[in-house]
């Protein structure tokens, strides 16, 4: 059962009652993704001109896309994400993370959130990494 729905470009961006943010796309469905809610780390949301909003859904493995979403149905749209940093950006971050990339051996990044900072950190340290240090006087700089 759909405990939230609406439109977007390829289809529908949906809720369901057993924890589930999926977009459906009769059109294309092999474009179409399922994920729990639980999973979702962070959301991006870029705004436009209009009444359009694009958001980007990410998790430790991997980002989902939902674009031009009606902004008029996003503030009830958010409540089903308690507790998950939204952010408002001009431009999505990129979609690999740094973490589950096989190749990387090291990493430095600079935090201005600290939640976020220790959601990677946890995510990281699952994969594998080991945290080298942490230092809050340069912008709370994370060495791992």
């Amino acid at each position: 059962m759909l405990l939230f729905s609406m439109k977007s470009q390829l289809g529908k961006i949906q809720i369901t009652d057993d924890g589930y943010l999926e977009r459906t796309c009769p059109l294309d469905p092999a474009s179409a993704w399922r994920v729990p809610i639980s999973n979702v780390i962070w959301i991006e949301m870029q705004f436009f001109v209009g009444h359009q909003v694009d958001a980007l859904f990410a998790t430790a493995s991997d980002d989902y896309l939902a674009k031009k979403l009606p902004k008029d149905r996003i503030r009830e749209f958010i409540t089903y994400f308690p507790g998950i940093p939204i952010n408002q950006v001009e431009e999505f971050t990129p979609t690999a993370r740094w973490f589950a990339d096989d190749r990387q051996r090291t990493h430095i990044g600079t935090y201005t959130d600290m939640q976020f900072a220790q959601l990677e950190l946890a995510d990281a340290v699952a994969h594998g990494w080991m945290i080298q240090g942490v230092n809050p006087r340069i912008l709370r700089e994370i060495s791992v």
